[in-house]
């Protein structure tokens, strides 16, 4: 499928455009935290949904992925799959947990959905995956580092990923405006961006 096909079929729901990327107009997350790393991937060029729904774990419940990104680069999809929660157990119960958020039958299910909806049939997918975790203890942190597991504290995304998108984005915008520097503005709906944007000025 060409990446004009894709771009139609996601025209369809969309409703902004960033960076020459259409990007669909998703249903309300859960939380401030789900919200604001929505708002962020928007800002990226992803199309996002969040609450997916997939199939159940081991531990059921409700059955979906918390945030979902997807955009084409090179004829390739690239696939954001992003869990947001706070992991309160002790480091190798939490160590499943994540494990769990991103087992291979979970990460099949998110690639069919996204080739369904997109109408694309490739193979060829670049999945990326991270736990931010809005509450985790050290030990947590340091143990599933040592695993490999993709974890990453909510307060350091925004430091080191969200505020540096920010700012780039700030720094050279898709619309061209006259002047540069505070009078650009994020697109609309980006509110949580928007306020945090507003408190780094």
């Amino acid at each position: 499928m060409t990446h004009f096909k894709i771009r139609e079929l996601l025209g369809r729901y969309c409703k902004t455009v960033i960076n020459n990327e259409v990007v669909l107009k998703m249903p309300f997350p859960r939380t401030w935290s789900e919200e604001l790393i929505a708002e962020w991937l928007q800002l990226k060029g992803y199309f996002v949904e969040v609450g997916v729904p997939i199939s159940s774990g081991k531990r059921g419940g409700r059955n979906e992925a918390d945030i979902i990104g997807v955009r084409l680069r090179a004829s390739k999809l690239e696939i954001f799959h992003i869990e947001v929660g706070s992991l309160p157990a002790n480091p190798i119960d939490n160590a499943e947990i994540v494990r769990e958020k991103f087992s291979q039958q979970r990460q099949n299910d998110i690639k069919d959905y996204c080739r369904t909806k997109l109408q694309v049939t490739s193979n060829q997918i670049n999945y990326k995956k991270l736990y931010v975790s809005v509450y985790a203890s050290n030990k947590t942190i340091s143990y599933l580092e040592q695993h490999q597991l993709p974890i990453k504290r909510l307060s350091d995304l925004i430091k080191t990923e969200i505020v540096p998108t920010i700012r780039e984005w700030k720094s050279n915008p898709p619309h061209r405006p006259q002047t540069k520097g505070k009078s650009i503005t994020l697109p609309e709906g980006m509110w949580l961006l928007y306020l945090l944007d507003y408190i780094l000025e």
